[in-house]
């Protein structure tokens, strides 16, 4: 249990840190930098969406998973407001897909990374499974 939790904090401490780089770093806040910034966001924002691939639900805590979803959020808002303010839709389309994939599927508690959850055939063998096994005990 102790190491789990620690597991969480490292997990949930990373992320946070990602989501404060991906803020300091956007461009329309450093006028004079802008055009170098633009790398240091894109990294950063790759960066952000990297570690939330990582997270699988069901091992964080309830406020781990309430922080790791609020930490979606704000990146995916940071990375809307820049793609709206700077006009660029390309670059960063990707990666604000991917982050809203995983916060999706976090919530559905599903591996953030999609290639890590399983198909739809599994899912559906297993929801049989759970169902065959509540109406036997259902009867006994």
């Amino acid at each position: 249990m102790l190491r789990r939790m620690s597991s969480d904090a490292a997990t949930l401490d990373a992320i946070e840190s990602a989501g404060r780089r991906v803020t300091r770093h956007l461009p329309e806040a450093h006028w004079w930098t802008r055009s170098l910034r633009q790398s240091w966001f894109n990294a950063a924002a790759r960066r952000l969406r990297d570690l939330v691939f990582g997270v699988d639900p069901v091992t964080l805590s309830d406020e781990a998973f309430e922080q790791v979803q609020k930490a979606i959020a704000l990146g995916i808002k940071v990375i809307e407001f820049h793609m709206l303010a700077s006009g660029d839709t390309v670059s960063l389309r990707n990666v604000l897909e991917d982050l809203r994939t995983a916060s999706e599927g976090i919530e559905c508690g599903l591996p953030a990374d999609p290639a890590k959850r399983p198909s739809r055939e599994e899912m559906a063998r297993i929801a049989g499974e759970r169902m065959r096994a509540g109406l036997l005990n259902r009867v006994s």
